[in-house]
């Protein structure tokens, strides 16, 4: 979201020099690459960064989701989540794009879903993939503009099970981590219903508006309403 020191935190588990991967361009995704000289994001999503990043719409959502969580934020935190600095260098991502981070690759995927320029990192050695808000427990929302609709999603998610080994370990961006790569199954079974029963899905409302919610054991989609 932006609080304060997570550049100082990174310095202080490697002098080396530091850049920002962003799995997608949402507000509490992007909060403090300012904190580093250099970003990268996929195409898709730069027009959604400047969306949110931008100090008014941030200040309204920032203040809107505290009062939501009924915390309060220091002086010094909500300047820092609200008034937030994008670095002049950013770099483009792209599908099978190999980043070498020394002794260790991360691979880009395009993963459309949450966000047309959604991606997720995999470290094939390592066992793991790194899937912000594609793929999550509890569920993954479709219901923004910038989303796409349930058979994209689907599409995703079904490359991704085809690739993806079964004993990779999935850290998203919210909620418990690891997951299993079960979780694909699930949210393809999940998605299958939804578009079968699109009305069965409950109305829900948050400070990102209206839509309609599907669940199936303990992952769910959100979608907008007819």
């Amino acid at each position: 979201m932006g609080f304060p020191g997570l550049g100082k935190l990174v310095s202080l588990l490697s002098p080396l020099p530091s850049v920002v991967l962003c799995t997608h361009g949402h507000l509490d995704h992007i909060g403090s690459v300012g904190e580093f000289s250099c970003m990268y994001l996929h195409p898709a999503d730069w027009e959604l960064l400047n969306r949110h990043a931008d100090p008014a719409y941030r200040r309204k959502k920032v203040e809107a989701l505290a009062r939501e969580l009924g915390v309060v934020p220091t002086p010094e935190a909500t300047k820092a989540m609200i008034h937030l600095q994008i670095p002049k260098d950013i770099r483009p991502l792209s599908p099978g794009q190999l980043l070498d981070l020394g002794g260790r690759t991360l691979e880009v995927l395009h993963t459309p879903g949450h966000t047309q320029g959604s991606v997720c990192f995999y470290d094939r050695a390592g066992g793991l993939l790194f899937t912000g808000d594609t793929l999550c427990a509890r569920g993954v929302m479709l219901s923004f503009p910038e989303s796409t609709n349930i058979p994209t999603f689907l599409q995703t998610i079904a490359a991704l099970s085809a690739r993806i080994p079964r004993d990779t370990r999935i850290y998203p961006g919210h909620h418990t981590q690891p997951l299993t790569t079960g979780y694909f199954e699930k949210y393809l079974e999940c998605g299958k219903r939804t578009l079968a029963h699109p009305l069965e899905g409950r109305w829900e409302a948050s400070l990102f508006g209206k839509f309609r919610r599907y669940e199936f054991e303990d992952v769910s989609l959100t979608y907008p309403g007819e």
